[in-house]
């Protein structure tokens, strides 16, 4: 089990780009300032929910670990993409989403 921790998303910036988990009781937050979503994961019977695992055996490479050097855009539900478009349009740093800043374990979803 992944031990609690706080996470927020940097950003980046349109000349940075990469987004990544930070853990905030372990790197410094330029910024304390933050954007927050929360949303309804749907039917996760039939859609895979985006999420941070502790460990992500599958390919996907879901984990933390990975999260905390790069999240790619790509692979973001549209939602996703649109947070973080609209966060750094409005120059804030860090973005919340809870089912990528709260880990947990796939069991979890079902």
């Amino acid at each position: 089990m992944c031990e609690a921790q706080f996470l927020v998303i940097r950003v980046g910036t349109s000349q940075d780009p990469v987004l990544r988990l930070v853990e905030t009781r372990h790197e410094i937050v330029q910024d304390p300032h933050y954007i927050a979503i929360s949303h309804p994961w749907g039917n996760t019977d039939v859609y895979e929910a985006f999420v941070t695992l502790c460990d992500d055996e599958s390919d996907a490479g879901h984990d933390i670990a990975r999260f905390k050097k790069a999240i790619p855009y790509d692979d973001l539900p549209k939602t996703f993409k649109d947070a973080v478009d609209s966060t750094r349009k409005l120059n804030v740093r860090y973005l919340w989403i809870d089912s990528i800043c709260i880990t947990g374990s796939r069991w979890r979803l079902h």
